[in-house]
């Protein structure tokens, strides 16, 4: 197992936290934009696409187009613009998992609808 394998492996081990978030494929644009607004506006963190919410087990992506669509548009939607780096596509078995990385110290204090968003414990709190 390489490091980036076993980095993957303890972020799905993690509970939600004020820097790590886990989605299943279809999460609402709204949803996505809310939590990357508040890691930009706090320490950073991870977010992984593809996997169980609560169990954090791996569900995997049968769009994988359409979910990059979804990410850019919720940076988009958050202003300025959220310029993030490109979200990695990871295998864990058989399933296809999404890895968005938002840097810790990003410049600006971001919105989204008008809320100023920051991450406490696992919520995304005005």
């Amino acid at each position: 197992m390489n490091s980036s394998d076993s980095k993957l492996h303890s972020l799905l081990a993690q509970d939600i936290s004020a820097t790590f978030h886990r989605f299943p494929e279809h999460v609402p644009v709204s949803e996505l934009a809310t939590v990357l607004t508040g890691m930009a506006n706090s320490e950073g963190g991870s977010v992984l696409l593809g996997v169980h919410p609560q169990s954090g087990t791996p569900q995997g992506l049968r769009d994988i187009q359409g979910l990059l669509d979804r990410i850019f548009q919720a940076a988009l939607l958050v202003s300025p613009s959220l310029v993030l780096p490109m979200p990695q596509i990871e295998s864990v078995g058989d399933a296809t998992i999404m890895r968005i990385t938002v840097p810790p110290g990003l410049p600006h204090a971001y919105h989204y609808e008008g809320r100023y968003l920051t991450r406490r414990g696992t919520r995304t709190d005005p």
